[in-house]
């Protein structure tokens, strides 16, 4: 993570905009390339702590309401892949996570709305 040491405090909190390195950080990477391959650094380095953020608390509240349709696999898949997989690659590059988050937005909008309870100790129930 040697990019990140180049930072000052407005970048980690902010980002820079964008997510291509200087050419004296990538030389001294592991693949020697001018882009991160790690999901969430590229994230961080992007977008900073704020972005990030926001990424977070979205992929959590989408996850949340595919549960909420008591959709767990999706649920499951949205977190697995916005999450978890992107701390072994950096699809941010790609067209991939967009296909895949208007996929996950198609299959959301193709289920009916969340109904809404009555209050949680309700005396009707």
């Amino acid at each position: 993570m040697h990019f990140f040491e180049q930072t000052d405090w407005l970048g980690y909190l902010i980002g820079h905009g964008n997510n291509m390195v200087d050419e004296s950080i990538a030389r001294g990477t592991y693949y020697r390339t001018g882009y991160i391959e790690n999901g969430t650094s590229v994230l961080l380095y992007t977008y900073g702590f704020v972005g990030y953020f926001f990424y977070l608390v979205s992929v959590f509240v989408f996850s949340f309401l595919f549960w909420m349709k008591e959709k767990f696999f999706y649920a499951a898949m949205l977190f697995y892949i916005f999450i978890v997989a992107q701390q072994f690659t950096h699809e941010f590059y790609s067209t991939t996570i967009y296909i895949l988050l208007s996929v996950f937005i198609l299959i959301f909008n193709s289920y009916p709305r969340i109904e809404k309870k009555a209050h949680l100790l309700s005396p009707v129930e």
